[in-house]
């Protein structure tokens, strides 16, 4: 006979696993995504020659991407929860497959938060992985780099100064390679006392909303106008 205690406890483990193997890469849980992206693929598939946008949720959940950018031709292939390891597993699937002229990634907020923070230079070894990768299918493919953003919430801030030296070791490591882009955009972000805005993001203080896409728009077009 199942008690509420064995059901309790059952939800229990379940509820820590999950958060335990939160804190590992794990590339095929968001294996979903990628079969949902190659439906949408099989119905329509993109033309050559975008620019594509890849990285964790904050990509996944920009919606209003292509009327951001317009008339860039972009492509929105995010991955929502995703650490930047996981993004590199798939890169086959998310950009070399579509033969872009340029990809956008957004990734390692998820790596530094939580109960076992990554580093800021594993951050790092995963945005050198993920370019390494990327050129050796797409030689001269530029890649662009949107840094961690500064979140208001709890959770990220407090990691702030760690996700400050990934940003710092990105940039640095972006200055030695031409096909390499850093957007130097995290000051846009914060007010005159360095706090971050809450103005531009959602109520859970993670999530860009529209004013913070807004600022990503800005930031980026420049550089899209000189692919």
């Amino acid at each position: 006979m199942i008690t509420l205690l064995t059901i309790i406890t059952s939800f229990a483990i379940i509820f820590f696993g999950i958060i335990k193997l939160g804190q590992y890469d794990n590339p095929r849980l968001f294996g979903f995504f990628i079969k949902r992206y190659s439906k949408q693929d099989k119905i329509n598939f993109p033309e050559p020659g975008s620019i594509v946008f890849t990285g964790s949720s904050v990509i996944k959940f920009w919606k209003t991407i292509e009327k951001d950018l317009f008339p860039f031709y972009v492509l929105n292939r995010g991955l929502a929860g995703a650490k930047i390891n996981e993004i590199v597993y798939w890169v086959d699937e998310l950009v070399i497959k579509y033969k872009p002229k340029a990809v956008v990634l957004y990734a390692g907020s998820n790596d530094i938060q939580g109960n076992k923070p990554r580093t800021s230079t594993q951050v790092l070894q995963g945005f050198i992985e993920f370019s390494n990768k990327i050129h050796k299918s797409i030689p001269g493919l530029p890649v662009i780099f949107l840094p961690i953003i500064p979140s208001p919430a709890k959770t990220r801030w407090k990691n702030w100064s760690e996700i400050q030296k990934a940003n710092s070791l990105i940039k640095e490591y972006c200055e030695t390679n031409d096909f390499l882009i850093y957007i130097d955009n995290t000051i846009e972000f914060v007010d005159s006392n360095g706090i971050p805005k809450e103005s531009l993001f959602k109520k859970d203080k993670i999530h860009l909303n529209d004013n913070g896409y807004k600022v990503w728009s800005h930031s980026l077009r420049p550089f899209l106008k000189k692919l």
